[in-house]
């Protein structure tokens, strides 16, 4: 019989993150850890401000997208043995601004990676 390491859990789901009011996460031991959450201390700059509306607009962007854009993003990656996945690609490129890694990775692979 081997000696397994189990992770407490919260009504069969492994729980992290932020959960009403509470902030919950696994500690280096496999303990599962509560507090309460900590409001902010100070209102978000304006760069936060800023920084969050284009992670939004990339995320917006990704949905907008079809499933088979979807897939062959991840299978373009997969390919091309890039360590990161399809969605964190088109993100990358949105945010930045820059599609030439993108394109790249089409004329590469011969699949069609739509971008805006």
């Amino acid at each position: 019989m081997t000696n397994r390491r189990r992770n407490k859990t919260w009504i069969g789901l492994h729980v992290a993150g932020d959960l009403g009011p509470f902030t919950t996460w696994t500690t280096q031991r496999g303990k599962q850890a509560w507090m309460l959450k900590s409001p902010p201390k100070q209102i978000p700059s304006p760069g936060q401000v800023a920084q969050r509306a284009i992670f939004r607009a990339a995320v917006t962007s990704w949905w907008t997208l079809t499933a088979v854009d979807h897939s062959n993003y991840e299978t373009a990656v997969v390919k091309l043995s890039i360590p990161f996945t399809g969605y964190n690609m088109f993100l990358s490129g949105h945010m930045r601004g820059n599609w030439k890694d993108v394109d790249q990775m089409a004329a590469l692979t011969g699949l069609s990676l739509p971008h805006p």
